[in-house]
């Protein structure tokens, strides 16, 4: 992609990078850090995409503004992420594998927050890259939750429990995630508005219509 942009004069381009890439780092993470020291390949592989990215930006002019993003959920999410995989798992009635005790805390970002953030940055492109080539934002919640305060409120909320079985830490899973979002806030004028529990309800209310009554 980024060689087609080059070879057709792409002014600006917006790409998807990953918490992931600052591996366990102190957090909050901050943009600033670190992310040559990856943990697993998935985070190698993002790494790498704002390294090459940063390379083209200084050797032929592309200009780019990258979005670490902080473990989006919502409607239209993928399948194989936590929160869909544990609604799904309670109105299949599945056995639900919980890595590490659900000890794990994470930065949640809802996709209306997301989108949002993409969009003040499209619409501030030519401000934001004006004296520079290369920008990332962190796009999270800049808030950490428990996992298994998520798998409580969910089952509360559906007033119906569902199988666990615990497993025990996956290798290269990071144990903590927390984004700080300062600089988002500064430059896009970024304010998430969706508390994980209002982001919960909103996913089970469209899981429900989606996969129960279509």
């Amino acid at each position: 992609m980024i060689e087609l942009s080059k070879k057709y004069s792409v002014k600006f381009i917006l790409f998807a990078s990953s918490s992931s890439v600052y591996g366990n780092n102190k957090i909050p993470f901050k943009i600033t850090d670190n992310i040559d020291k990856p943990i697993q390949f998935y985070a190698a592989t993002k790494s790498f995409n704002e390294v090459a990215a940063h390379s083209y930006s200084s050797v032929y002019n592309l200009k780019f503004i990258c979005f670490r993003f902080f473990t989006v959920y919502g409607p239209w999410g993928r399948p194989d992420m936590m929160i869909y995989k544990f609604i799904d798992s309670i109105f299949k009635n599945k056995i639900f594998k919980i890595f590490n005790k659900g000890n794990h805390k994470r930065d949640f970002t809802y996709i209306d927050d997301a989108i949002s953030a993409i969009y003040k940055a499209y619409t501030l492109r030519k401000k934001i890259l004006k004296k520079r080539k290369f920008i990332s934002f962190n796009i999270s919640s800049g808030k950490i939750v428990n996992l298994k305060f998520i798998i409580s409120f969910i089952e509360n909320f559906l007033k119906k429990k569902t199988k666990k079985t615990f497993i025990k830490k996956q290798h290269g899973d990071i144990d903590f995630t927390l984004g700080d979002i300062s600089f988002t806030k500064k430059i896009l004028n970024y304010r998430p508005s969706t508390s994980i529990e209002q982001g919960l309800k909103k996913f089970i209310f469209w899981y429900k219509e989606y996969n129960l009554y279509k």
